[in-house]
């Protein structure tokens, strides 16, 4: 289904209005005005919501940025891939449009820290569907997309590699070791 310019557009305010000051940022709160604002909609609008949050988190799916993801958080499986482009999301469209076009940008990000082992923002409507209809009606309607094609020969676990493609995100995140 082709969403119209109006519902990305209703789509990231929602977003953008759930941010707290990034000058000083509260995760927690971050996640309590995401999900009040989503508890506000009808059911109809919440499934609108999450087929556009799917789609942006599938643009997301890429080698470059799970490459990047893979240096800031010193390894990065399919689930953690999953949270990091969730996050990268809930941080709103410049936020997100700047890191898609260019991953290397992550290192000017202020809030790179928590866009890694943060599943709070993954799948965004369960919580709401769960709460109102229960876990099995959530479970029921809540479905993955299916993600895009990427060249997994592309994605790296080599330092050397992963240092090369992206050097100021190795120098700033990159631990010594994959945890």
């Amino acid at each position: 289904m082709n969403d119209s310019q109006e519902d990305i557009d209703w789509f990231w305010n929602i977003i953008e209005k759930a941010i707290p000051p990034l000058d000083n940022y509260n995760p927690e709160m971050h996640i309590k005005l995401l999900r009040t604002s989503l508890y506000a909609l009808p059911e109809s609008e919440l499934f609108k919501f999450d087929r556009i949050f799917k789609k942006m988190v599938n643009r997301a799916y890429t080698e470059d940025l799970w490459n990047a993801g893979t240096v800031i958080a010193n390894g990065m499986g399919d689930d953690s891939f999953s949270d990091f482009r969730s996050a990268i999301v809930a941080f709103g469209k410049t936020v997100f449009e700047t890191i898609i076009a260019n991953p290397n940008s992550l290192g000017n990000f202020s809030q790179t820290g928590y866009l890694v082992n943060n599943p709070d923002f993954y799948n965004p409507i369960h919580f709401i569907l769960a709460d109102r209809h229960g876990s099995d009606y959530a479970v029921e309607n809540v479905h993955s997309e299916e993600l895009p094609d990427i060249d997994f020969e592309k994605l790296s676990d080599e330092p050397e590699v992963l240092k090369a493609q992206f050097p100021e995100l190795f120098a700033k995140y990159w631990t010594g070791e994959f945890e």
